[in-house]
């Protein structure tokens, strides 16, 4: 998850490297589409994406909101051009997604612990992204993308949940002032009905298996 611009021509050539290296990485490691979570999922896949993608973006609102009203706040540009939409919030989700999780976690999960497997491509995820700002939220949100793929098995997931996470970002980056007086009521519901996605995505999952 990028949350600061980085020179367009660099994070797409990032992207699409990662895009290309996809298919001989599956094939160098046998890792099988299914593994690396290459399905549609059914609707519990996108209804854990939304989830997960909700309860990010609330925790990350809450936190924003309270570094505004601490003064405590890491300046985030105002201005949000048309290439960060394509890029951060569709682009990015879909290589970084199919790379970190399907292709680098999908394969850690089959030798090691679940544990190690979400731990381990959250780490790299995030040396990745090291020069970026907030790396213990990147960390974060690495992990909580690691485990929705590992409950749905789709990599639709985690990209719902990033593309909703970036998403949330940027539009903070445009109102910051909304984000500072958002009702903590408003924060509550948000992460209610998100927990709630969630609880019934991983049900209606358990029942397909």
């Amino acid at each position: 998850m990028v949350i600061l611009p980085v020179p367009l021509p660099f994070t797409l050539y990032l992207l699409a490297g990662m895009l290309l290296l996809a298919l001989p990485a599956m094939w160098v490691t046998r890792l099988s589409p299914k593994q690396a979570g290459w399905r549609m999922g059914g609707w519990p896949a996108p209804a854990l994406g939304v989830g997960w993608g909700v309860l990010l973006a609330t925790g990350l609102a809450a936190w924003l909101k309270l570094l505004l009203h601490t003064g405590d706040y890491l300046p985030i540009p105002t201005v949000v051009l048309p290439a960060d939409w394509a890029v951060l919030a569709l682009a990015a989700p879909v290589a970084e997604e199919i790379f970190f999780r399907g292709i680098l976690f999908g394969g850690l999960q089959r030798s090691w612990s679940p544990f190690w497997a979400v731990f381990l491509s959250a780490i790299a995820d995030t040396v990745v992204h090291s020069t970026q700002p907030w790396i213990a939220v990147h960390f974060v949100a690495a992990v909580a993308y690691a485990l929705s793929f590992r409950l749905s098995g789709s990599i639709l997931t985690p990209i719902i949940a990033h593309a909703l996470a970036v998403t949330a970002l940027l539009l903070a980056r445009l109102h910051p002032a909304a984000v500072q007086h958002l009702p903590t009521q408003t924060l509550y519901t948000a992460a209610g009905g998100a927990l709630i996605l969630i609880l019934a995505g991983s049900l209606g999952r358990r029942r397909k298996a």
